[in-house]
């Protein structure tokens, strides 16, 4: 057995996924970093030793030994305990080393890896100005002892121009290392802030149109507005809830989404939108929140794609689904409500009789009110219906939007 397995064995530790952002930052740095502090100690007392400084020599045997355990302190979480360890090996040894080599020997510089290593450690912002201030008062103070006391240790030149360099590269490769570990945090921390950034908008914009969408990150107010002019239609697939009773949930669940994304695919087309679906009903609108002109046609075209669309899923799976749709045409109320969840929905007469046209219709038929017959334009056939008794409204001349008239051979693009 190696003595780098030996180590790793010694140090062992996994970081903890339920740990915060800067715990995590601060745990895996002292996990990869603590390795090379041993080897570092053990290449110190071997040159102490060799120099016949037994004395700096056997704070180093110490600072291993020290070094070892204090992954111990990371499993127990005591992440500020760990980093006031680590803070006081590091200036204890800057300050020693400095006072037995002299000035010229650089040992000094450690002091500058206190406040440096004190932005990765997870402390409030009080106590690492404090430790980099008692770094700051202990270099000061080292010179000025310094200037007036020699060097507790005499070696040659060879000697201080070895640790020249020694302490100066090690000094440099330490810092920047730990600068590059927290650049490559901040790049990682970006990365991650922007995926999570697209991925809420991508999740705003599915929940709410993406004019109000823009809006709300723009400004968080409350959304509502009147339109005068708009078109709602319902479809409910019919005979739903004894589909439901005869077929296991999953198959149930499977239907829906087949069939409610090929809708949205039809709604996102004709440049409509989606307000919701309620069970088995499909609500969507036209002319909000943007406001256009041909609204009625535009739902028309929907209406017939819909039920296009279920025939040809029909006659793929042998299945004998049908659509009632309803719609109607007037003012509306739309807005945004809640908070936790958003929604953008519509409310108002318009929106009521809408869902009346779709309950008092009939399986595999769009029955349209009079207010949307008269702004059909004449790509559609119609079929009148006649009086219809409609809860709420007393009786109403509706009509069955038939299909597209032999001039139309082309579904409306979108507006």
């Amino acid at each position: 057995m190696g003595i780098p397995t030996t180590l790793r064995r010694v140090i062992a530790i996994e970081v903890p996924r339920d740990l915060g952002a800067r715990e995590r930052w601060y745990c895996s740095a002292a996990v990869a970093g603590c390795p090379a502090s041993i080897v570092g100690h053990v290449a110190f007392a071997l040159v102490f030793w060799y120099w016949g400084i037994w004395q700096m020599a056997l704070y180093n045997v110490g600072a291993v030994m020290l070094w070892a355990v204090t992954p111990v302190l990371l499993r127990q979480r005591k992440f500020a305990l760990h980093f006031f360890v680590l803070a006081a090996e590091l200036g204890c040894h800057a300050i020693l080393a400095t006072l037995f080599l002299g000035w010229l020997a650089g040992a000094q510089y450690y002091l500058i890896l206190v406040p440096i290593t004190a932005v990765l450690a997870p402390l409030r912002i009080q106590t690492t100005a404090l430790y980099s201030l008692l770094a700051a008062c202990s270099f000061v103070g080292l010179y000025w002892w310094l200037a007036g006391h020699a060097a507790w240790a005499q070696i040659d030149a060879r000697q201080l121009a070895f640790a020249q360099t020694f302490c100066a590269l090690h000094v440099f490769a330490t810092a920047a290392i730990i600068v590059l570990y927290v650049k490559g945090i901040a790049t990682r921390a970006e990365a991650d802030l922007e995926l999570a950034n697209e991925r809420s908008e991508n999740l705003l914009r599915n929940v709410l149109p993406q004019a109000i969408a823009e809006r709300l990150k723009e400004a968080p107010t409350r959304i509502a507005e009147s339109f005068d002019a708009a078109s709602v239609l319902f479809a409910d697939v019919v005979g739903f809830t004894e589909i439901c009773s005869s077929t296991p949930a999953a198959n149930v669940v499977d239907l829906l989404d087949e069939l409610f994304s090929a809708f949205d695919l039809l709604v996102a087309r004709f440049g409509l939108e989606k307000i919701k679906t309620i069970g088995d009903c499909y609500m969507v609108a036209a002319g909000v929140p943007t406001a256009r002109t041909d609204h009625a046609d535009a739902i028309a075209d929907l209406a017939l794609a819909m039920l296009e669309i279920l025939a040809a899923r029909n006659e793929a799976t042998g299945a004998s689904l049908k659509l009632r749709i309803g719609i109607h045409s007037g003012p509306v109320i739309a807005g945004v409500i809640g908070k936790s969840r958003f929604l953008y929905d519509l409310w108002g007469d318009t929106v009521n009789i809408a869902a009346r046209m779709e309950s008092h219709g009939e399986s595999g038929k769009i029955q349209v009110s009079d207010a949307t017959d008269r702004l059909l334009g004449n790509r559609f056939s119609r079929a009148q219906r006649g009086i219809v008794s409609v809860k709420g409204k007393g009786d109403m001349n509706t009509y069955w939007l038939v299909g597209r008239l032999p001039s139309s051979i082309f579904e409306a693009e979108p507006a």
